[in-house]
């Protein structure tokens, strides 16, 4: 299926909408297995994830729903207790990117940038 790059970005804005993101603190702080796609285990490459070029990069998901719940197991892990504020899809030099705005339990305000062109738009 196809979709255009509109139905596209209505997609991600309706996932990080408030009505969609009502997880309570404890369901995005419990702890995600790893997701496998056809027997492969995602892994995570690039960098910290603080700027676009530094993008952390999922690796093995065949799919966006895949890569999305790779992006939630890493955010979980790495800040516990977060608080997802929003996530905007930005496009750069043919690629696509997620940027996830959280708040950390501590209250910090952290923007974290996912490289999401292996597995964006495949369904």
């Amino acid at each position: 299926m196809k979709y255009s790059m509109l139905s596209t970005l209505m997609l991600v804005s309706m996932l990080a909408s408030p009505l969609c993101s009502a997880a309570t603190v404890a369901e995005q702080s419990a702890p995600l297995a790893t997701p496998a796609v056809a027997g492969k285990a995602i892994s995570y490459s690039g960098g910290d994830g603080a700027t676009m070029e530094s993008a952390v990069v999922i690796e093995g998901a065949s799919n966006t729903s895949a890569g999305i719940t790779a992006e939630r197991k890493w955010v979980t892990e790495k800040y516990p207790g977060f608080k997802k504020v929003r996530q905007s899809l930005l496009r750069n030099e043919g690629k696509s990117y997620d940027l996830i705005e959280i708040e950390t339990a501590e209250g910090k305000a952290v923007s974290i940038y996912f490289d999401i062109s292996g597995f964006f738009g495949k369904w």
